[in-house]
């Protein structure tokens, strides 16, 4: 629903030349399935497999994640991995707008994350 960092110049410099929001409104994870799934007592962990829709670009793309039951639901975290390449040659994302460490090939990978409560809808 909504992008933070926990600076709100940063989000609003993400949102408007990074992402570009207004052109883009929605970022998506798609689940195809679950692999590599393991339980340790109400934790689990495993990774996501799926399509990520960035810039209006759709790829297939895989996500570590562990969820746990919390405020009568499942708290979900989960990381994409996106390589800074693909970042401006596959989502068109401005070299300018991501900084000097994707343009200089500093990083070479850049993080997405995802922290969410799922609740079953009321019958």
């Amino acid at each position: 629903e909504a992008l933070v960092t926990g600076l709100a110049i940063r989000d609003n410099f993400a949102r408007s030349n990074v992402l570009e929001t207004t052109r883009y409104p929605d970022a998506r994870f798609t689940l195809d399935s679950l692999v590599d799934v393991t339980r340790r007592a109400d934790t689990v962990r495993g990774t996501a497999v799926g399509r990520v829709l960035l810039h209006g670009v759709e790829k297939p793309t895989r996500a570590a994640f562990r969820a746990w039951p919390e405020l009568g639901g499942t708290r979900v975290l989960a990381k994409l991995r996106v390589s800074a390449k693909d970042m401006t040659q596959v989502f068109q994302l401005s070299y300018a707008a991501l900084g000097l460490g994707v343009a200089t090939n500093i990083w070479q990978n850049l993080f997405m994350g995802v922290d969410m409560v799922l609740r079953r809808e009321a019958q």
